[in-house]
């Protein structure tokens, strides 16, 4: 959910303004919020085996990277690892620094 729509009647009532970038703290707001999602297309299921051809040749996937790229935007922050898995193989490290 990226924020959360509030009529504005409430928005009014509880002096808010009529979109939250958080999660409405008020249940009366929580009631009437619509909250607004960002779609996202998906990517076809990978293997394991396909993740670590992809991390040694260091070519994330487009759709992959996309929704890397919107992560970064909403959070304003740096995407430095990317795991596929729980091994400590199974993590790319994206800083350039090493793990």
């Amino acid at each position: 959910c990226k924020e959360y729509r509030i009529p504005q009647d409430a928005a009014e009532l509880h002096g808010t303004g009529t979109t939250l970038r958080h999660f409405p703290s008020q249940i009366e707001l929580l009631a009437r919020a619509e909250p607004v999602y960002i779609k996202v297309k998906g990517w076809e299921d990978m293997s394991t085996e396909d993740w670590m051809e992809i991390k040694a040749s260091g070519e994330i996937p487009r759709r992959v990277r996309d929704y890397m790229d919107l992560i970064e935007r909403e959070v304003l922050a740096n995407i430095i690892m990317l795991s596929f898995g729980k091994g400590r193989e199974q993590t790319m490290d994206l800083s350039g620094e090493g793990l």
